[in-house]
């Protein structure tokens, strides 16, 4: 079976990569074609036939995914490439969704991965707009659809069920719980308990603070204001590590953009009024983000192109123009000049990034590409992240991320 109506996505916008059995294909291209007649940017292996490897494209097109979407069946869950993909994307941080496309079952030992990730049983629901809705809601990204087209179609679909919440447990008493003969001994029992408990921690308490003083009076004389400013002139300062791992010159999250400084977090605003304009058939002064979400944006200036992430973590909706951007991509590809600290950019090679930025917080070798990542430790969405292919034409795929997300 052939999809006609649906292509694989090939921009720069987030989007879906989607990963099924060709054995499947009849079971899973209705839900792939009406994915992308709700706005979804999908990619898919076109060119995979039963028998042959992976192709280099679906391998560069997993290092750009934004999630990872797999239709699972007994067929699928005999692929070592299914496997082998998802195993990158859990690597690189994609987020997994798992479709059970017929009942099974498996264990952390057997399928760690997809039994980790969020599963959605297909055989579950009780027609197919409701197991749709549940999909394109819960599993797959906003950002990697376009805003408009998916509102739309949710106006068409069930709105989700209310989780039910459980009903609380019965109160009961020792007295309900034990016969009659019982539960006046319980009762008593359990009071004496409690307040010899009670007793014991309060003289715990006091005996712990004497011998804490008796320890402070014996290892601590007294000092002279003079002694104690001169040990205090000497004693070393000390000041707690700095809560950023990155490096000290891409701290700041500064580049430049076709000539122009920046620095994220910035604003629509920044970046219009050094000529950039957002491609979109609605304004996107007045096109609402929701709380606490985020959207990709492409942006375009003399026929070159970056993708801009605009977040708002408030709770209440917010206009793209009242947002501020948080993240960056260009790709070699789109022609926009972006440069970092000692003129690093998208083309750059691995020793130059290292030698500019020094030893990357992670660093992956991937066929013919390397990926360089320079992270905040502990911190979500506070990184910037290259990667490079070395080959040919293959280098137009080479492309710097930066993300600098600041909850307010």
């Amino acid at each position: 079976m052939e999809i006609v109506s649906l292509r694989s996505y090939d921009g720069n916008e987030p989007f879906v990569f989607v990963n099924y059995h060709y054995l499947d294909a009849d079971a899973v291209y209705p839900q792939m074609e009406r994915l992308g007649r709700c706005g979804c940017r999908i990619w898919y292996d076109e060119t995979c036939v039963p028998g042959t490897r992976r192709t280099e494209e679906s391998e560069k097109h997993l290092s750009r995914a934004s999630a990872y979407l797999a239709f699972l069946s007994k067929n699928a869950l005999q692929s070592d490439s299914i496997r082998k993909e998802a195993a990158v994307a859990a690597e690189r941080g994609i987020p997994l969704c798992a479709v059970l496309m017929e009942p099974l079952s498996f264990s952390p030992e057997t399928e760690p991965l997809f039994y980790a990730a969020p599963q959605l049983d297909k055989n579950a629901f009780e027609n197919e707009d409701l197991f749709f809705s549940r999909l394109l809601q819960l599993h797959i990204p906003e950002q990697c659809c376009d805003a408009w087209v998916r509102a739309s179609a949710l106006e068409t679909l069930p709105a989700l069920p209310a989780e039910p919440e459980p009903a609380p447990a019965p109160e009961q008493t020792p007295a309900q719980n034990a016969s009659p003969a019982e539960a006046p001994k319980k009762k008593k029992l359990k009071v004496s308990l409690s307040l010899f408990l009670f007793i014991g921690a309060v003289a715990l308490a006091l005996l712990i603070g004497f011998l804490a003083k008796q320890r402070d009076a014996k290892t601590q004389p007294a000092a002279s204001p003079e002694t104690a400013s001169a040990d205090d002139a000497s004693a070393p300062q000390t000041t707690e590590p700095p809560a950023m791992a990155l490096p000290e010159n891409l701290r700041d999250f500064s580049f430049t953009l076709e000539g122009d400084v920046f620095a994220l977090p910035c604003t629509l605003g920044d970046l219009t009024a050094k000529g950039w304009t957002v491609i979109s058939t609605v304004d996107p002064l007045s096109a609402q983000l929701n709380g606490s979400n985020s959207r990709a944006v492409t942006l375009e200036k003399g026929g070159k192109t970056v993708t801009a992430t605009f977040f708002n973590f408030s709770g209440s909706a917010k206009t793209l123009g009242e947002c501020s951007i948080g993240g960056m991509d260009c790709f070699a590809s789109d022609g926009a000049s972006l440069t970092l600290s000692g003129g690093i950019s998208c083309l750059s090679s691995p020793d130059e990034i290292r030698a500019a930025f020094g030893k990357p917080t992670e660093e992956s070798v991937r066929g013919d590409y390397t990926v360089l990542k320079y992270a905040a430790p502990e911190v979500f969405d506070v990184y910037v992240e290259f990667v490079c292919f070395l080959s040919g034409n293959d280098q137009s795929h080479s492309s710097v991320r930066m993300r600098n997300f600041v909850r307010e």
